[in-house]
């Protein structure tokens, strides 16, 4: 996406020269991720990485062969096939790389009882600002579906702090979209995380995400219109346009 477009070209150029299975499982499924942002249907070719990389007792391999499909499944709202997916691997060695989907799945979804059991899944991933920055995210969604609105925003706002720190882009824009879909935090904030989202996913060419802003942002002023019409007016001052 956007940046990334140095590594597709790689991939692509790398593709032919690709004969060990591995090789084209962990390369390919990179830039199935890329590209499944970028709103492209790379459902035939991730699922049969997939299918191939369950051949591999290292479960390293399997992980990375089910990544694009999961990112697949999240950005199309197959949250069935995401649960599915991450809970086939989380208890693999490094497979709690895979709560973070499960969770923002969930939280997408509204299954506040799903997030919340695998939330703690990921504390056994061990410490530092990238995982202190994801769980930070989580908490935020949950405690927004919970109706804890105070804990919602102050988790929210440690995780873009973080993720802002660490010049993670997608991770903030993808934060930034949560606050939108769980409509966490005030009116005035909730504004800036989608125009800073809008931004980044503009930026990076990430158009699946930019239909899900852009979704999130139309439910929310639907919702609003229809509880407080003065309100609404607010919410849709943010913008659709993608």
């Amino acid at each position: 996406m956007g940046e990334w477009d140095w590594a597709i070209d790689t991939i692509v150029d790398l593709e032919p020269l690709m004969t060990e299975t591995a090789e084209r499982i962990w390369f390919s499924s990179f830039g199935n991720v890329i590209r499944a942002y970028r709103g492209e249907d790379v459902e035939a070719e991730a699922r049969a990485i997939y299918e191939e990389s369950l051949a591999f007792d290292d479960p390293q391999y399997r992980g990375v062969g089910a990544s694009s499909l999961v990112v697949s499944s999240l950005v199309n709202g197959r949250f069935d096939e995401v649960r599915r997916l991450s809970e086939e691997f989380i208890d693999q060695p490094g497979g709690v790389e895979a709560v973070p989907y499960l969770v923002r799945a969930a939280i997408w979804n509204g299954d506040l009882a799903t997030a919340r059991e695998a939330r703690p899944r990921f504390t056994e991933f061990g410490a530092g600002r990238r995982q202190d920055a994801l769980l930070a995210t989580m908490d935020g969604g949950i405690a927004a579906l919970d109706g804890r609105t105070d804990e919602a925003r102050a988790r929210f706002s440690d995780a873009r702090r973080l993720h802002a720190e660490m010049g993670t882009l997608l991770w903030l824009g993808v934060t930034d979209l949560d606050i939108v879909i769980t409509g966490a935090m005030e009116p005035d904030e909730r504004r800036q995380a989608a125009e800073e989202a809008r931004e980044i996913f503009t930026r990076l060419r990430a158009k699946a995400l930019l239909d899900k802003l852009n979704a999130a942002l139309t439910e929310s002023a639907s919702r609003t219109r229809t509880e407080t019409p003065a309100t609404a007016r607010t919410e849709e001052g943010i913008g659709q346009e993608a």
